[in-house]
């Protein structure tokens, strides 16, 4: 890892790593300054380099206007940039980002993913993110997905959704106001359809004939129904892997 055996260079290695935890790790009864003061004592760097680097994190971070504030006081998405400008002190070559946007709404999440990327891109960081929102990690530049520990996919956001595509087709969606009586009518001939709010939809091998199936069943009922087929999204891409996945362990 950058470089390293980790199991015989532990030491060096920890200063190619900067990590942010799900849990947040930092002093509550520290303010703001003081706790990114001590963690680069921690990692040993000198007085001057010290100041210079808060200084110019706190900036990036938009954290100036905290430095001096008690970390215990700052609203959720505030203490999660300043967990991150913790993992970032020390110029690390690979930040471990776990789970960093876990209960923040979203406006914060958005703003913390802009700082990450921006930092990502001018200070050369490879970034490794572990997140269970498919709309973030449609953003990065490789995705893996995991399933009971197990790495069953590894490529570019683009690339998963079209294997998934290719081996078993794209969406159909159908739309209606009278959505409970169309999946209930539907349900019996494609098994694997399911409710999205007032949306059903599953996935089709060959969305052009059940498309037609569809508008035959539902013509008593809902002749002006919405059916159309559509692209899978992140999210659709990994439950079809997980559920190929599955069936390949039967």
């Amino acid at each position: 890892m950058a470089g390293y055996e980790v199991t015989r260079a532990a030491h060096p290695l920890r200063f190619e790593i900067g990590y942010m935890s799900q849990r947040f790790s930092l002093y509550r009864d520290l303010p703001v300054d003081s706790n990114l003061k001590l963690c680069a004592g921690l990692y040993g760097l000198a007085p001057a380099q010290r100041t210079a680097r808060i200084d110019r994190l706190l900036s990036e971070l938009e954290l100036s206007a905290y430095r001096d504030r008690l970390t215990k006081s700052l609203p959720l998405g505030i203490r999660q940039r300043l967990a991150l400008a913790n993992a970032l002190l020390h110029s690390p070559s690979i930040l471990f980002l776990d789970e960093p946007t876990s209960g923040v709404d979203p406006i914060a999440r958005r703003r913390f993913w802009n700082i990450v990327h921006l930092l990502a891109r001018r200070e050369g960081v490879t970034v490794i993110v572990s997140t269970h929102y498919m709309d973030e990690a449609e953003h990065c530049d490789r995705l893996g997905f995991m399933q009971q520990g197990r790495l069953i996919a590894l490529d570019t956001p683009q690339a998963l959704a079209q294997q998934a595509e290719q081996r078993a087709g794209p969406l159909v969606t159908v739309r209606s106001d009278d959505f409970a009586r169309c999946f209930a009518e539907l349900r019996p001939r494609f098994p694997t359809a399911m409710l999205h709010g007032r949306r059903i939809q599953w996935q089709s091998a060959k969305p052009e004939d059940d498309m037609a199936q569809a508008r035959r069943l539902l013509a008593g009922i809902a002749p002006h129904a919405d059916i159309a087929s559509q692209p899978l999204s992140m999210e659709e891409t990994f439950v079809s892997f997980l559920t190929f996945d599955r069936q390949s362990d039967v």
